[in-house]
């Protein structure tokens, strides 16, 4: 018997942009509401990396072959 996976599937590559857009020093809740996500879903990735941005996004030189080690999870 397979176990459904609660919540949603991440969605990388907005997670990377929302990453991008606070690196170029957008506030969080305007790089929110450029994505169309909701605040808590900004605030929330924060906190989960520290405010850091994490290693595992998604770069545009890698290749879609393989799965990066979040998708691997």
């Amino acid at each position: 018997m397979l176990m459904a996976r609660r919540g949603r599937k991440r969605r990388l590559e907005l997670e990377a942009e929302y990453w991008r857009l606070l690196a170029a020093g957008v506030g969080s809740v305007e790089a929110c509401r450029q994505l169309g996500i909701g605040r808590k879903t900004g605030y929330r990735w924060r906190a989960e990396n520290g405010g850091l941005q994490p290693d595992y996004l998604p770069e545009a030189s890698r290749s879609g072959r393989y799965l990066s080690l979040l998708e691997r999870r």
